[in-house]
């Protein structure tokens, strides 16, 4: 079947501020509204965003989470980044009505090891996954291990953006759909 994916993605944005959940409290994030609108935009008319849409149903299948870095470099945002991210998945779910959406999150491995707020928003992604309610129904990414060497990177004075190598990007993104595919198996049943 045809697969449409919806990227939501702008550049140095948290997930406690500009994608702040409405559960979490405080105001909610103007990215988070943009995510929730975008995505049902699309499902209430997929043709206007794939030309060869033949009518058939569409399904929300699952939501790949790769963000992080606008949170590590705030501690507060890094105290709540576990909290704000089990609000976040179960606020689109109810915006939705995907109460067991799949959902992979992706650590900002390029920080895990910069810093102690670095590897403890890894943590905090890390766990999201393995609380008793997403057992079964969320993934976590390791991604560090493709933060590859300056020397072998084109922006070798960079530490954000994966120093802008490809190769990064590539393999995350296949991990993550690796680690998609069985929770979609699950919510098939």
């Amino acid at each position: 079947d045809p697969i449409l994916l919806i990227k939501i993605a702008e550049g140095g944005k948290s997930l406690a501020g500009d994608f702040r959940p409405p559960s979490a409290g405080g105001t909610t994030g103007v990215m988070y509204t943009k995510l929730v609108d975008n995505v049902a935009a699309v499902m209430a008319d997929p043709g206007a965003y794939y030309p060869d849409y033949d009518g058939r149903e569409v399904e929300l299948a699952g939501l790949v989470w790769f963000q992080g870095w606008n949170d590590f470099v705030n501690e507060e945002y890094v105290n709540e980044y576990e909290d704000n991210m089990v609000h976040l998945i179960h606020d689109v779910r109810s915006a939705w009505g995907t109460s067991e959406l799949p959902f992979v999150i992706a650590e900002t491995g390029n920080a895990c090891g910069e810093n102690s707020l670095g590897l403890a928003t890894c943590a905090a992604q890390k766990a999201v996954p393995e609380l008793p309610e997403f057992i079964g129904q969320a993934a976590y990414v390791r991604t560090r291990d493709y933060y590859f060497d300056r020397l072998d990177s084109p922006y070798d004075n960079a530490t954000h953006h994966w120093r802008g190598n490809f190769q990064s990007y590539y393999l995350i993104g296949h991990d993550m759909g690796e680690a998609m595919l069985p929770l979609l198996e699950k919510s098939a049943q």
